[in-house]
C-alpha cells in the first residue's frame, strides 16, 4: 500500500445524523448498466502537498462523484473546486463528517477549480482556508442551477448493505464510500466479488482494495439539469438514423431510442445532416447517454 494509506485519519470523522439523508433513496435508474466507472474516470486531484495535508478526503470524494458523473451523462468532464467545497462544509485540522459535506453540496454547491483554485505551492492552511470571496460564493450558485443532486446514506456494508446491494446501486451512480479514517470514490467490483477499485485522492489516484475494507456506504446522485436551450442532433448522409447529441463539439451516442427520447424531451431539437466526411471530423466522445 502507498504510505498514506497506513495513516490513520485523512479527513474522515466517523458518525452521522440519523436525521439527515435517511429517508427515502433517491429515485432508481440504471444509468450504467455494467456498474463501471471507469470508462468516466476524471483526473486524480492531491489533498495532500509538500507542506500540509488538507484533511479534506470528503470534499475530494465527492467532488470526484459528481465529476464522474457528468462526464457519464454529458461526455464533459468537469473540475468543481474540492478547496471550496472543504471550506463551505468547515473541514477542520481532524477532517470533516460525510453528512456536513453532503449537505453543503446538496444546499450550497460548489464553484469551478478555475474560481476558486488550490493556492500556488508552499501555502498553508490559513492560506486554503481562507474566507471565500463573495464573488466566488455567487459563481458557485451555477452549481445549483446546473446539477440536482441527491444524497444518500446506505448503511454500513454486512449490516445494512451487502454486496449485492454494491452491484445494485452502482449501476446507478459510483459509490461514496469510507475505510477507516478515509472517503473515497468507488467505482467498480471485482468479478470475484473480493476487491473494489476506486479513485482516491492520494496519488496513485486509482487504486484497489479488499471489499472487507469498506465500513460505509453513501450514494450521491447527481442528474444534470436539462435546460430550455436548443438541442443539436447530428447524423451523417450515409447513416440518418443513427444520431448523436452535440456537446462541447463532441459526437455522445444514444444507448437506445428510450434514451434519445429521455435525452431531448422538453427541449427544441435541431437535426443536422452532414456529409460523412464533415460527419467523422467531430470527435466522438466515450460517452453514451443510456435509459
Amino acid at each position: 500500500m502507498p504510505p498514506e494509506d497506513n495513516l490513520r485519519n485523512h479527513g474522515l470523522i466517523p458518525g452521522f445524523v440519523p436525521s439527515d439523508f435517511a429517508g427515502a433513496e433517491p429515485p432508481y435508474e440504471v444509468r450504467n448498466p455494467s456498474g463501471d466507472w471507469s470508462p468516466y474516470l476524471v483526473r486524480g486531484e492531491k489533498q495532500k502537498y509538500n507542506i500540509i495535508d488538507v484533511m479534506a478526503c470528503v470534499s475530494f470524494s465527492a467532488l470526484n462523484n459528481c465529476e464522474i458523473q457528468v462526464k457519464q451523462q454529458t461526455g464533459v468532464e468537469v473540475n468543481f473546486s474540492d478547496r471550496f467545497l472543504a471550506k463551505e462544509s468547515n473541514t477542520q485540522p481532524t477532517g470533516n463528517w460525510m453528512y456536513l459535506v453532503a449537505d453543503v453540496l446538496k444546499t450550497i454547491g460548489t464553484a469551478l477549480e478555475e474560481q476558486w483554485p488550490v493556492p500556488m505551492e508552499p501555502f498553508t492552511w490559513d492560506e486554503f482556508y481562507k474566507p471565500i470571496p463573495p464573488i466566488v460564493k455567487v459563481l458557485a450558485k451555477d452549481f445549483g442551477n446546473k446539477y440536482d443532486v441527491f444524497p444518500k446514506r446506505l448503511g454500513l456494508l454486512g449490516l445494512d448493505i451487502s454486496v449485492v446491494d454494491l452491484h445494485h446501486h452502482l449501476r446507478h451512480a459510483p459509490l461514496w464510500v469510507t475505510i477507516p479514517g478515509h472517503a473515497i470514490t468507488g467505482i467498480m467490483l471485482s468479478a470475484d466479488n473480493k476487491n473494489f477499485t476506486y479513485l482516491d485522492s492520494y496519488s496513485p489516484f486509482v487504486k484497489t482494495r479488499p471489499i472487507t475494507d469498506i465500513d460505509s456506504v453513501w450514494k450521491i446522485v447527481l442528474t444534470v439539469k436539462k435546460g430550455q436551450e436548443n438541442m443539436i442532433i447530428v447524423n451523417s448522409t450515409s447513416d440518418p438514423a443513427t444520431k448523436f447529441a452535440l456537446a462541447q463539439d463532441q459526437k455522445v451516442g444514444f444507448a437506445d431510442f428510450p434514451a434519445f427520447q429521455r435525452y431531448t424531451t422538453g427541449r427544441t431539437v435541431i437535426n443536422l445532416t452532414l456529409p460523412d466526411i464533415e460527419f467523422i471530423k467531430i470527435p466522438t466522445s466515450q460517452a453514451v447517454i443510456k435509459s
